[in-house]
């Protein structure tokens, strides 16, 4: 006769059903890593805006570096370059060893320059030769050089709506099925997928307005399509000399300070290599991600595993300056309570917000692809 006819119940018989299930307290949800660049942008200051669509103003200083546009003897004084709306009249040039006064504008392409000036001497030059605009000759009593006039770009933005709801019916309410953390448990659920969702839209967001009958969709365009000069093809590969190449570029503009927020195929290259010429600390927990501080020549870094990089994106770094990113903000993330309708057996709530990405400074940071076979 089976034990439990007998009275005696065992932990493997009778009817289990009966039994009171053992839960955990919390539920495990995705780590930080996945919403890395999420999580670092909730600590930087956000950017209020009063309009969905919002303008950022941006202007460079003008490069003094240009490239010759021909071979030149010792004894020309015309040069052509790739563009001459870089230079002014007054200019002092700097072209190998020898400096030059530009004493005219001759075209669009072309300086009219005296040679051999500030003591050097006249010599032959290669196509495609760098030239440095130095500073503008000034004399004691003379008059003021042509003003700068460089305009403004314009880049634009939208905000993106991110709303989710959560609740339970009635009946769920009255039988206790699922203990009394049951909402807390979709409140913090809710919360993640929202944080997943906002991760997507700064990363990959394409910038779009879409009307449909009265109906407005507006989509908030991410780092991806916003970063369009420094984009680096790893060509399959990080190998060694990449990384003083990455570094030096990246730190061109903006702050000398910079988030890499590495892919798994890409982390995993850079830990192969020996990287001798900079100074990597252990890991340390920041906003519950494991981030490496890595010191070199040019500048210094913080190297964070962006767990979301991977399959199709596992190659990929993104180069982020904190300085010039935040989230633009219309209307905070809030929670809105008992929002169902009238006739509903149960209750409903959801948390609701309206912010963008806000990026200045395009060439501050810079995108690398294709490190481990990715797509671009």
């Amino acid at each position: 006769m089976p034990d439990h006819i007998q009275g005696i119940f065992q932990t493997e018989t009778g009817n289990q059903d009966r039994r009171p299930g053992v839960w955990m307290d919390g539920v495990a949800y995705l780590d930080p890593e996945r919403v890395a660049f999420t999580a670092v942008l909730s600590k930087l200051p956000s950017k209020p805006v009063t309009d969905p669509t919002f303008k950022l103003f941006e202007r460079e200083h003008r490069t003094r570096w240009v490239r010759a546009a021909e071979a030149m003897d010792a004894s020309e004084t015309g040069l052509d370059v790739a563009a001459s709306e870089v230079f002014r009249v007054g200019d002092i040039i700097l072209m190998d060893d020898e400096r030059m006064y530009v004493s005219a504008l001759a075209s669009a392409t072309s300086l009219t320059v005296v040679r051999g000036y500030v003591g050097s001497t006249a010599a032959t030059h290669n196509d495609n030769a760098w030239i440095k605009i130095l500073f503008q000759k000034q004399t004691e009593h003379g008059s003021s050089g042509t003003p700068i006039q460089t305009d403004y770009t314009t880049q634009e933005n939208h905000v993106q709506i991110f709303k989710e709801a959560y609740g339970e019916s009635n009946t769920s309410k009255a039988t206790k099925r699922r203990g009394p953390s049951q909402l807390s448990e979709e409140r913090a659920r809710v919360l993640e997928s929202l944080r997943r969702d906002q991760e997507q839209m700064v990363v990959w967001g394409k910038k779009r307005i879409e009307r449909s009958s009265g109906v407005i969709t507006r989509y908030s365009g991410g780092l991806d399509e916003f970063v369009s000069t420094n984009r680096i093809d790893l060509e399959g590969a990080l190998e060694l000399g990449d990384i003083g190449y990455i570094i030096n570029q990246s730190t061109r503009f903006g702050s000398s300070k910079k988030l890499w927020f590495v892919g798994r195929d890409a982390l995993y290259q850079l830990s192969s290599l020996g990287l001798d010429f900079v100074q990597i600390d252990q890991a340390t927990s920041v906003l519950g991600m494991s981030v490496k501080r890595v010191r070199g020549p040019h500048g210094e870094f913080s190297l964070i595993e962006h767990r979301d990089f991977e399959n199709a994106h596992g190659g990929r770094i993104m180069i982020v300056d904190p300085r010039h990113v935040a989230m633009a903000v219309l209307r905070k993330m809030k929670h809105e309570s008992n929002i169902q309708d009238n006739d509903v057996d149960g209750v409903k709530h959801q948390f609701i917000g309206e912010m963008g990405l806000w990026l200045d400074t395009e060439k501050a940071h810079t995108i690398c692809y294709n490190a481990g076979g990715e797509i671009a």
